[in-house]
């Protein structure tokens, strides 16, 4: 019993990431109105040997530039395979709406 009282939860960092965002036009299937403000949820999709998995994020937006905003990942992920410059795709459901580049990781303290 003493032993399970001794146990410390270990709680992890969420990484943060600067994200360079193009939104599609809507005759390109993007939205009418892109996000100003706030927090922009939506999933994107992640190759992962030879199979597509599907990420929930996040998108902080910037409000001074709606190109730009802080992007991590709402769940567990394994962000040691994101890199600078990869790209994601932003979707709502199965729509594409645009995707984001990564400029930079940020701290997350």
């Amino acid at each position: 019993m003493g032993e399970q009282n001794n146990r410390s939860a270990v709680v992890k960092q969420k990484q943060i990431f600067d994200v360079v965002i193009d939104w599609y036009p809507p005759e390109k299937g993007g939205r009418r109105q892109n996000p100003q403000r706030g927090i922009y949820y939506c999933t994107t999709e992640i190759l992962n040997k030879y199979k597509t998995d599907t990420w929930s994020i996040a998108l902080k937006m910037n409000e001074i530039s709606p190109h730009e905003a802080e992007m991590w990942f709402l769940f567990d992920h394994d962000e040691r395979h994101v890199h600078i410059g990869q790209l994601f795709v932003l979707l709502e459901g199965p729509k594409c709406v645009g995707h984001i580049m990564i400029q930079r990781f940020k701290d997350s303290g």
